[in-house]
């Protein structure tokens, strides 16, 4: 029977769509980030700002105030 490949294909598949979807999660703050950025709505990015880790952080406090 060909049930055996089909099966694993599906199964390939979906752990892979799982591993991007793990890995690319993180780059929905950036999405956002940028959004807010260019809309100038500074309350989202002060809400943003709590939920980033210090490098990110760090790098939209210099992009935000190059002058410091």
């Amino acid at each position: 029977m060909k049930l055996a490949p089909a099966l694993t294909l599906l199964l390939a598949v979906i752990a892979v769509v799982l591993l991007l979807r793990r890995k690319l999660r993180p780059l929905g703050d950036l999405v956002q980030q940028a959004q807010a950025l260019g809309a100038g709505d500074l309350g989202e990015l002060d809400r943003i700002r709590c939920l980033l880790p210090g490098p990110a952080r760090a790098e939209l406090r210099r992009t935000l105030c190059p002058e410091l």
